[in-house]
């Protein structure tokens, strides 16, 4: 007889799903934001949606010219974009999102 919770487990995707290459480029940004304004300060403040989705299209469109890594740190824009977006994801999930799309 198999485990109940490991045969519903293995209905769900894995995390490794994600590659590995953008997982690392998204926790390199991460990090570079964790020593620039404190670790997870979009649970302990309220932020603006439109902060996030701005910076992520400016890495976007930096990345689009050619600019693979960001001007001042020198992380990958591509995963800065990643970071961005799990900040906005997070930040809803945990009530301190304040959504001022238009």
């Amino acid at each position: 007889m198999s485990n109940p919770k490991q045969a519903f487990g293995d209905k769900k995707p894995p995390l490794a799903y994600i590659p590995l290459s953008a997982q690392l480029a998204e926790l390199e940004a991460l990090y570079d934001g964790m020593l620039k304004y404190d670790p997870h300060n979009w649970r302990d403040t309220m932020v603006e949606a439109m902060t996030y989705v701005e910076a992520a299209m400016r890495h976007l469109q930096l990345y689009k010219v050619g600019e693979e890594l960001t001007r001042d740190t020198f992380v990958k824009n591509l995963g800065a974009v990643k970071a961005c977006c799990s900040i906005l994801i997070d930040a809803a999930a945990h009530g301190t999102l304040i959504d001022n799309r238009r």
